[in-house]
């Protein structure tokens, strides 16, 4: 995985998301979900991908802590392929946050909507795709490109063990990252 220089919103550089992820539940807040999310969007002659991990406390509901990084790589023209790269930066980041709180951290995460699998894995992770093809934008029909891969990444991260949502439930991704990304 690219080298990710993480942030948070006010600046601060983070050294080591695992060892920041695994302080933040430890000493800040035990019942915290742990969600990963990407977004990307293409510029004049780059690609940006945003890359989050939001601390968000369910029972508190009172907005969320996020921490980011981005990556510009030179422009990606094939819908698929940028897609692809978002869930690669998503399940490499989860996977390695996952490895890093076995043991030191638990969560109880419902069934997947997607396939009704049973989570296994400590970390959420957002998913900027549409599990519709099309979409009613006002009068007109728009086709969702990000559905082209939808069931492959779905199943994918699904059968990896990981709680997985997509749109318009995948804010980590669909608000976060898109912010970030633009």
């Amino acid at each position: 995985m690219e080298n990710l220089v993480w942030r948070k919103f006010d600046g601060e550089k983070i050294t080591n998301i695992n060892h920041y992820v695994l302080n933040y539940v430890k000493t800040v807040d035990r019942n915290t979900k742990i969600i990963v999310g990407c977004d990307s969007d293409n510029h004049a002659r780059k690609t940006n991908y945003a890359v989050t991990v939001v601390f968000y406390n369910e029972k508190l509901r009172h907005g969320a802590h996020v921490v980011f990084a981005t990556h510009r790589v030179p422009k990606i023209k094939d819908v698929q392929t940028k897609l692809r790269k978002e869930v690669d930066f998503v399940y490499n980041i989860a996977e390695s946050l996952d490895q890093t709180l076995r043991g030191e951290y638990f969560y109880k995460f419902d069934r997947n909507h997607y396939d009704g699998s049973v989570p296994t894995k400590l970390v959420e992770v957002h998913v900027d795709l549409n599990p519709k093809k099309t979409t009613k934008n006002g009068a007109k029909m728009t086709n969702n490109k990000s559905n082209t891969i939808y069931a492959e990444a779905m199943g994918w991260l699904c059968a990896c063990g990981f709680k997985v949502m997509s749109k318009p439930y995948a804010y980590g991704s669909s608000t976060v990252g898109d912010a970030l990304c633009k």
